[in-house]
């Protein structure tokens, strides 16, 4: 785990006890599978909801289990763009120009 991810992972381990709600931003989808229940998929302008991914897995995450492989291909495909980076979404250029980013709820 990155350092970054290590840090976020001991404040959810430690309010996971207390029950309360985290909201941190992030642009990078495995850490928010890493550290999430649900990652909200937004896009800007206006700034929308376009889907919420339940992250039903256990702890700690399995990154190569295909449940966990599954949840990040349906958060790719919410923002318009596959796995390895090919945009799918209509019209767009550049992945940037899906406008879609992950954000996580834990």
């Amino acid at each position: 785990m990155s350092p970054p991810i290590r840090a976020h992972g001991s404040t959810v381990g430690r309010n996971q006890s207390e029950r309360k709600t985290i909201l941190f931003v992030t642009h990078d989808i495995d850490e928010a599978l890493q550290l999430a229940d649900r990652v909200v998929v937004m896009c800007r302008r206006p700034a929308t909801v376009r889907t919420i991914v339940d992250v039903d897995l256990p702890r700690p995450r399995d990154l190569d289990s295909p449940e966990y492989l599954g949840k990040r291909q349906q958060i790719f495909s919410a923002m318009g763009i596959t796995a390895r980076g090919e945009i799918v979404a209509e019209g767009a250029k550049s992945a940037t120009d899906t406008a879609c980013w992950p954000g996580l709820f834990t």
